[in-house]
């Protein structure tokens, strides 16, 4: 069982995880769109720069995420790794998410 900023990681992880509109279980604004950057683009710093945008617009729907204070990308041959820095009504918030 997990509460507060660690049950916001799952949330996250997921939301990142999930492409928009594709599974009739969620809703229209959970998932994020960035898929077609995801894979031999994401080791381009352009579509990194565009994928952190998608990142913010998926996290922002999050009624308990305060801010999005800093996103990070290190971009490793194919792998990309996104640090996200957060502001939640339970204080500041840490978490990876990996695309390869």
């Amino acid at each position: 069982l997990v509460e507060k900023n660690e049950a916001l990681k799952v949330w996250i992880y997921h939301a990142l995880k999930t492409e928009r509109n594709v599974y009739r279980a969620f809703d229209q604004v959970f998932g994020c769109e960035m898929w077609e950057y995801i894979g031999s683009h994401a080791n381009d710093e352009e579509a990194a720069s565009i994928i952190k945008q998608y990142i913010i617009e998926c996290l922002q729907v999050n009624p308990y995420i305060k801010s999005i204070d800093d996103i990070n990308a290190i971009i490793k041959a194919d792998i990309v790794t996104f640090e996200i820095y957060l502001t939640t009504y339970y204080g500041k918030l840490y978490t990876e998410v990996t695309y390869e």
